[in-house]
């Protein structure tokens, strides 16, 4: 998710990760764990259990308009390719 969020932050992509960690500095040293270049945010069960997250990690793509265009769950060897194609068209780069 870095790559992209450094690749297509200039375009106006926002990428915000939830952690479920109960304690904030559990999240903030997975943030520096994975250098992460964008927000990880601490999420109680009740924000997962209200987006419907099965599995980690699980990927929402909203558009402009705040609607949820997709939802992915895994990141693999695929992965990458296929969430820029979504990103390209959610910003009209396509």
């Amino acid at each position: 998710m870095n790559a992209l969020a450094k690749n297509y932050g200039p375009k106006g992509l926002v990428v915000i990760g939830i952690n479920n960690e109960e304690n904030k500095d559990d999240v903030a040293k997975f943030a520096r764990s994975k250098e992460s270049v964008f927000p990880i945010l601490r999420g109680m069960d009740s924000v997962l259990e209200s987006y419907g997250v099965t599995g980690f990690p699980t990927n929402y793509f909203i558009d402009k308009q705040g609607k949820v265009h997709s939802r992915e769950v895994g990141f693999g060897e695929e992965s990458e390719k296929k969430f820029a194609e979504t990103i390209e068209s959610l910003l009209g780069s396509k």
